[in-house]
C-alpha cells in the first residue's frame, strides 16, 4: 500500500502488519549487508601489538567507561527481547545486535589490558561489580524504546568516532582501528532503528511524533547510575570534546530531526501539536512542511510542550 494512502483507511491490525512486515524486511537487508561487508574478527582485524602503554589516563577512563556500559549487554538484550519477542524483525535484530555488542565489550577490555592501562584483575573485579546491578528499560512501549535506541546508538557512534581522532593524535593505531570498526557497527544499528521509527511515523504519525518529543526531552545514556566512576567519566568525556550536551544537540539530536524533516526539537514539537488537527489528506511526508505553516497555538505553548 502506498505511503500516500490515508492512514485512517487502515485498521489497527492493518497498520500493525505493515509495520511488522517493514521491520522484517529491514532486518533481512541489514543482515545481508552485515554478512557481506561488516563482519570483523576481534583477534585478527585489530593490530593489538600496536597498543601504546603511554596513552594519557583520560583515554583509558573513557574506554573503561565504554566497557562498563557495554557490560550491561545481558540486560539490554533480555529486557528488550521480552518487550519485542512477538516482532520477528525486531527480535531477530536484537539477537544479532547482542552478538555485535558483545564484541565491542571484549574489544575495550582487550585494549585496556594489552596496553597495560588496566590489569586483568581490575577488569574482572569491575565486571563482577557491574553484574550485581541490573539495568531496566527506560521506556515501557516498543515505540518509545526504538526511538530511544535510535538516539542512543547515534550517540554511541559519536563517542567512538570522536575518540578515534584522539587515538590517532596519541599514535595508538590499535585503539584507533578498534574505535573505527566499532563505530561502523554503531551507526548501522542506528540506521536500523531510524528506519523503524520511520515505519511508525508512516502508519501512526501523531502518536509517534508525541513519543519522539517525549523521548528527546527525557533521554539519558544507559547505565549512568551503575558505573563506579560515572561523574569522572562524564567529566572526562565532556572536557575532551568527545561527547557532552553541546555535541548531543549538534551531532545527535539535530541530525536525526533534520533527516526526519525538522529543523530542531521545537520544530518537531510544533508538528506534534498540529498533527492533532491534521486533515486526513495530510500524509507523513507532508507533515514537516505543513506543520511550519502559521501556528494555531501561542509560541509559548509550543515551547512548553513536553510530549506527554
Amino acid at each position: 500500500m502506498s505511503v500516500q494512502t490515508p492512514v485512517t483507511l487502515l485498521t489497527p491490525a492493518g497498520r500493525h502488519k505493515l509495520i511488522e512486515d517493514g521491520f522484517y524486511a529491514n532486518y533481512l537487508a541489514y543482515f545481508r549487508k552485515a554478512e557481506d561487508t561488516r563482519r570483523w574478527k576481534l583477534h585478527k582485524d585489530i593490530p593489538w601489538e600496536l597498543c601504546k602503554p603511554d596513552v594519557p589516563e583520560d583515554v583509558a577512563i573513557m574506554v573503561e567507561g565504554y566497557f562498563a556500559v557495554e557490560s550491561y549487554l545481558p540486560d539490554f538484550v533480555t529486557e528488550a527481547m521480552q518487550m519485542v519477542r512477538r516482532s520477528r524483525g525486531r527480535a531477530w535484530f536484537q539477537a544479532n545486535w547482542g552478538y555485535e555488542e558483545s564484541k565491542h565489550a571484549m574489544a575495550w577490555e582487550t585494549w585496556l589490558v594489552t596496553s597495560g592501562k588496566r590489569t586483568q584483575a581490575r577488569m574482572d573485579e569491575y565486571a563482577d561489580y557491574l553484574s550485581e546491578k541490573q539495568w531496566t528499560l527506560p521506556y515501557d512501549t516498543p515505540r518509545r524504546m526504538i526511538i530511544y535506541q535510535m538516539i542512543q546508538e547515534r550517540a554511541t557512534y559519536l563517542n567512538y568516532h570522536n575518540l578515534a581522532a584522539r587515538a590517532d593524535l596519541e599514535g595508538d593505531k590499535a585503539l584507533a582501528t578498534a574505535l573505527r570498526i566499532i563505530a561502523v557497527d554503531e551507526i548501522a544499528h542506528h540506521g536500523f532503528f531510524y528506519k523503524g521509527v520511520q515505519l511508525y511515523l508512516t502508519y501512526d504519525t501523531a502518536n509517534t511524533l508525541d513519543d519522539i518529543a517525549h523521548v528527546l526531552k527525557s533521554f539519558a545514556m544507559p547505565a549512568r547510575n551503575f558505573l563506579w566512576n560515572w561523574n569522572e567519566f562524564e567529566d572526562v568525556v565532556a572536557k575532551a570534546g568527545i561527547y557532552g550536551a553541546r555535541e548531543h544537540i549538534r551531532d545527535v539530536q539535530n541530525p536525526i530531526l533534520n533527516a526526519l524533516g525538522y529543523d530542531n526539537r521545537r520544530d518537531l514539537e510544533r508538528a506534534a501539536l498540529r498533527m492533532r488537527i491534521a486533515p486526513d489528506s495530510i500524509g507523513p511526508q507532508d507533515i514537516p512542511a505543513w506543520a511550519k505553516e502559521a501556528a494555531d497555538r501561542p509560541a509559548d505553548a509550543l515551547v512548553a510542550y513536553a510530549g506527554d
